[in-house]
């Protein structure tokens, strides 16, 4: 039919229908996968279309021409027509389906963010034009692009609209081609009975009527379904066999910098899997879990950047991260959809997210970020994100759930800048987070029920009752009475029905303070509703249940009185779960200062005082050895602000005598002075030991009886060393 038509033009010399017969002759050509008659004819189109000035047969030849080089591997000079007559064209499709073509072959060049721009605009300008016979190919090469990039899902998006445009303008053949790009996405993907379903349809069309070129590319995709392995290669022997270079850009992704084929996972990148659920498995603290599964994801995607976030209402907070910085967007379309997103093109680079979710909600999401061009494989990216958001679930949400409790407001109480305060917060926090009953050990005044407080107000029970009982200030005839109830008329006086104090603490925390001084009665009575969860008012049959956590304290050595048949040793075990050690002020003597200022000030705002506590009285508090702890410090110093003026620097005779300085003979001994590094020196290995002369000997270098009499010299009674935290 062309030849016909090219002898009917010649015989009446009309140059323009020439022209125009020698464009179609080229696409002929190559869809025959002809490309040098192509590339001959389309040249001579083009060249006569210049010359006689018709800009509209110009822009078609070089559309033509632009199309033949590309197949033929010329990228850069297919690229750079095409670029040209896309800033020439005057009518928009013809510019929009320039643009399209010229993405397509700034893909085989490897400039993939200038392939994604030329795409972006095509794909904007044909659907500004409306015109189907534009949108079609424009979406096309959109895919085409997002092909190259493994934007899997963007793929199948640009697919759909271009089989409707292409419905809708009659254009069979442009649906077949985005069909074939969809298989290939579906192989990509690992669905390879979803591609082979694809090729199916396309092939019950009738291969006798499909181009030579667009067989080539079915039957290359026929090959790779049945033996994906080495898909590179494959392609490379289709397009030497077929002349059509091009052919390995629907498979290798845009050259060689463009991301590679779906391919199984290899034993390296098992290892790496395994050792991320290993990571999440260990008892480290949460956040350096987190950090080190980021890394571990990071080295088998060959990533720049994994972060993870946690969504705290609207926002999004990076937790923790290994490389460089990871726009929150991304993980904002995750935590959205509830699904993984896969390597996504965004302005200069790719990113992917997967959705961090635990007890049934979206927590958070793990990013992560490429260059685009990246050389690495990502077409797994998405499993093995999906897989390490999941395994670090449980981290994510325990981190989450310590940033949006509330701060701790006993940590504005337990003042100190010592490591045994640090580790003292440190204790509280990890116990409050579990549901265990806590002993809290410690000199009296040392401030265990401020700990026992922040225990409460950092946990879960934050918002329900927090309870009290003074166990010293407990008869042995009221004991059961003020922790269980009694009924009215239980006993003489009983004119109500009362609840005890673990009905009050019900869903909350009770805090028994000197559980020590409780009798062997009331202990047992205390055992059997901490063991049944159940108890019985005094004056009843009827059994209550209660849930309530125990923390409990003592400035006993409850081991000791164990020993000495005054404690229940199966008591002990339900109470001492998790054990916090209390620092006596004297072993923290960095923290008096601080605490002195903190209740001078609170001191002296109650009456008004403007008084100053000067350097020296400080110094002189500094020195002592508070036997009475923070509650002596805090008595002293009331007293001192009301007997000293309301204005004026305190001098150190304001005092009480106990704080006087010491004379210059004392001063000068170095006798006292040994003594004194001795005896501190040999407490503090003590306190850190947990009170274990055995690791307090090895610490100081000497043996366990060595220790026994340098204590016996310097008169230390270890009976009064704080024991170490555990639980």
């Amino acid at each position: 039919m062309l030849a016909d038509a090219r002898n009917y033009a010649a015989r009446t010399g009309n140059e323009a229908t020439l022209i125009d017969i020698a464009v179609q002759s080229g696409h002929a050509w190559i869809d025959l996968a002809r490309l040098d008659q192509a590339e001959s004819v389309v040249g001579a189109a083009l060249v006569a279309a210049r010359r006689t000035g018709d800009a509209t047969r110009v822009a078609s030849a070089s559309l033509a021409l632009g199309r033949c080089l590309f197949w033929k591997g010329e990228y850069a000079e297919s690229a750079s027509m095409l670029a040209t007559l896309a800033a020439d064209a005057v009518h928009v499709a013809l510019r929009a389906r320039a643009k399209a073509a010229a993405a397509r072959a700034v893909v085989g060049t490897g400039d993939v963010p200038r392939a994604m721009s030329l795409a972006r605009e095509a794909v904007e300008e044909a659907a500004n034009t409306g015109d189907r016979m534009a949108v079609a190919p424009a979406s096309c090469a959109a895919a085409f692009v997002h092909l190259a990039v493994n934007d899997l899902d963007a793929v199948a998006g640009d697919v759909r609209v271009c089989i409707a445009a292409a419905r809708a303008a009659r254009d069979p053949m442009r649906a077949i081609r985005a069909r074939i790009m969809l298989a290939e996405c579906e192989r990509r993907r690992g669905r390879t009975a979803v591609a082979a379903a694809v090729v199916k349809r396309i092939r019950r069309l009738g291969l006798a009527q499909v181009p030579a070129i667009v067989r080539a590319r079915i039957d290359l995709l026929d090959t790779l379904l049945q033996s994906p392995a080495g898909s590179t290669e494959v392609a490379k022997r289709h397009a030497d066999h077929t002349g059509l270079a091009a052919l390995s850009l629907y498979v290798a992704g845009g050259g060689q910098r463009c991301l590679g084929p779906l391919g199984p996972l290899s034993g390296s990148s098992t290892e790496d899997l395994v050792g991320i659920l290993r990571v999440c498995q260990t008892a480290q603290e949460e956040t350096t879990v987190l950090r080190d599964v980021c890394s571990r994801v990071r080295r088998p995607l060959g990533a720049a950047a994994v972060a993870v976030f946690v969504q705290e209402g609207a926002a999004c907070s990076l937790i923790a991260t290994d490389g460089a910085r990871i726009d929150a967007q991304i993980v904002r379309r995750a935590i959205a959809a509830g699904t993984t997103v896969a390597p996504h093109p965004t302005e200069d680079r790719l990113e992917a997210a997967a959705p961090v979710q635990y007890g049934g909600t979206v927590i958070g999401a793990l990013a992560a970020r490429w260059p685009l061009g990246t050389p690495y494989d990502l077409s797994r990216a998405s499993a093995i994100l999906t897989m390490a958001a999941t395994a670090a679930a449980p981290a994510v949400s325990v981190v989450l759930a310590r940033r949006s409790r509330p701060p701790v407001s006993a940590t504005g109480e337990l003042l100190g800048v010592t490591a045994a305060m640090a580790e003292l917060r440190r204790a509280i926090e990890w116990a409050a987070d579990a549901p265990f009953a806590v002993l809290i050990e410690g000199e009296s005044g040392s401030g265990k029920e401020l700990v026992a407080r922040a225990v409460h107000r950092s946990g879960a029970r934050r918002d329900r009752p927090f309870c009290t009982l003074n166990c010293a200030a407990l008869p042995d005839d009221l004991a059961e009475a003020e922790l269980f109830g009694h009924a009215r008329g239980a006993f003489t006086g009983a004119v109500n029905d009362r609840p005890g104090v673990f009905e009050e603490a019900h869903g909350g925390t009770l805090f028994l303070d000197e559980i020590g001084e409780l009798s062997p009665r009331a202990q047992a009575k205390l055992l059997r509703v901490i063991q049944e969860g159940e108890l019985r008012r005094i004056g009843e049959n009827l059994s209550r249940r209660v849930d309530v956590r125990i923390v409990s304290a003592t400035n006993r050595d409850l081991r000791q009185e164990v020993a000495a048949g005054r404690f229940r040793l199966d008591l002990l075990y339900r109470l001492d779960v998790i054990r916090i050690v209390v620092p006596p002020l004297r072993t923290r003597r960095e923290d008096i200062a601080v605490l002195a200022d903190h209740c001078w000030r609170e001191a002296t705002a109650r009456i008004g005082s403007d008084a100053v506590l000067g350097a020296t009285a400080r110094a002189a508090l500094v020195r002592y050895d508070w036997p009475g702890n923070v509650r002596e410090l805090q008595n002293v110093l009331a007293a001192l602000a009301v007997r000293t003026p309301r204005r004026g620097v305190v001098a150190p005779t304001a005092l009480p005598p106990q704080f006087g300085e010491p004379g210059p003979a004392q001063a000068c001994r170095l006798d006292d002075a040994r003594r004194t590094f001795e005896e501190r020196f040999v407490r503090a290995a003590l306190v850190r030991s947990g009170g274990q002369r055995g690791k307090a000997a090895a610490e100081l270098g000497v043996t366990r009886q060595g220790l026994a009499k340098l204590m016996t010299r310097l008169g230390i009674d270890d009976r009064r060393q704080p024991r170490s935290t555990n639980g």
